[in-house]
């Protein structure tokens, strides 16, 4: 099962065919690993107390006990230790590895007691634990008798549908109710609420892919069928177009026909850049043709080209009005479809908008910056068919090439 390889959809890994010979999942393979390991574990390890250095967590109140977001480091006397502030937490706990395989096998009773936690926000889990009962089974025996199953990768797979907000309405709901309470917000349960009563099975994802929901464990809102802000720019406004349609490609956020040159020929042709009549009638007289643009974006359609060279014009036309304390005449933006609070929208995702609304950003820490830093710059682009590979290393100063011998750069 995925959630990446067509995001934001999960989907199942159905085999086209039989599994052959002793192709097994790897859930089955960790499973037979962990019997052997408590079959062993029985008479070498049995029962143990151990310390755990349990790290402070990302999106958590430890993380915001480090002023400034700074880590520093007690062992290089920065600070003195004291475990779950300036160092890891320090937990005992006592672990029966003889029963590793049993526990695998099986919901845990935390989940009753505790919850699961993301990101800092709680949610109990208890209609779910029910329903994996009944639809997973129990087990018998053991240590775990009584507890739902996961006997098997199906039983698994349906556990982590049960338990994740993107794929249960119920938590998810849940999830942003509880993210209210803790910052005072309102209209984040409106996120989810939509979908609340849905539940997304594994039987369900091997039919076909299904769209996640909008939850308090990531960033990405699923409200509305939006995906994020590229599918603003170019599915609802259509200010994006793909790059040579002809081969199948989709809209991009960089691909946005410019805007400048328009404003250029209006210039030349002694026209004012606020008046929207001047400017649209410029269209036609690019410094960059039309037909040129057209041939990339839209495979020789001018039309849709100078739709959005209008409608970028008109969104400049009446925010620079706004910005100078001119109120905005709404009728240029009535003129290619816009309206004034979809015109404000645009203008942030085109002109002001953050990183983290342009792009789903992975979260990372601090510290970590400056090793990351060093590879921003590392793209090697190589070409095949030549006795030695060609190494260009783009965005670097200088362009250095490996030539094979006698061969022409």
């Amino acid at each position: 099962m995925s959630s990446t390889d067509m995001h934001p959809f999960v989907h199942a890994f159905t085999p086209a065919i039989a599994p052959p010979w002793q192709a097994r999942t790897d859930y089955d393979t960790f499973l037979t690993m962990a019997d052997k390991f408590s079959e062993l574990a029985a008479e070498h390890l049995g029962k143990r107390t151990d310390v755990l250095a349990v790290p402070l967590l990302h999106d958590t109140p430890d993380e915001l006990a480090q002023p400034g977001g700074v880590v520093r480091d007690w062992k290089d006397g920065a600070c003195e230790p004291v475990p779950g502030r300036t160092m890891p937490k320090l937990v005992v706990i006592e672990r029966d590895y003889a029963a590793v395989a049993q526990k695998m096998r099986a919901v845990g009773p935390l989940l009753d007691t505790l919850g699961t936690t993301t990101k800092g926000i709680t949610v109990h889990p208890d209609q779910e634990i029910d329903v994996l009962r009944r639809r997973n089974g129990t087990v018998r025996e053991g240590i775990a008798a009584g507890r739902p199953s996961l006997d098997t990768a199906s039983d698994m797979c349906e556990a982590i549908l049960a338990l994740s907000g993107t794929t249960n309405g119920r938590l998810a709901t849940e999830g942003f109710r509880e993210l209210e309470r803790q910052t005072g917000s309102e209209g984040l349960v409106e996120l989810a609420s939509e979908r609340e009563a849905e539940r997304i099975t594994f039987a369900d994802t091997r039919s076909q892919p299904r769209s996640v929901m909008t939850s308090y464990e990531w960033s990405g809102s699923e409200t509305g069928g939006r995906r994020y802000s590229p599918f603003v720019i170019n599915t609802e406004h259509k200010v994006a177009l793909p790059l040579h349609p002809e081969y199948r490609a989709m809209p991009m956020v960089w691909y946005v026909p410019p805007l400048s040159p328009v404003l250029d020929a209006v210039d030349a042709a002694g026209g004012n850049q606020d008046d929207p009549d001047h400017v649209f009638a410029a269209v036609t007289r690019l410094r960059i043709p039309l037909e040129y643009l057209a041939e990339l974006f839209t495979a020789g359609d001018a039309d849709v080209v100078a739709g959005v060279l209008m409608k970028l014009t008109a969104l400049r036309s009446y925010m620079r009005e706004r910005t100078l304390g001119e109120g905005g005449d709404e009728s240029a933006l009535k003129a290619v479809g816009l309206t004034a609070r979809e015109a404000e929208d645009l203008r942030r995702l085109l002109a002001i908008a953050k990183y983290q609304d342009r792009y789903v950003v992975p979260a990372a820490h601090k510290e970590d910056a400056a090793a990351r830093t060093a590879l921003e710059n590392r793209c090697p682009v190589e070409t095949s068919g030549v006795p030695e590979p060609r190494k260009i290393m783009l965005g670097t100063p200088t362009l250095r090439r490996n030539t094979p011998a006698g061969g022409r750069p």
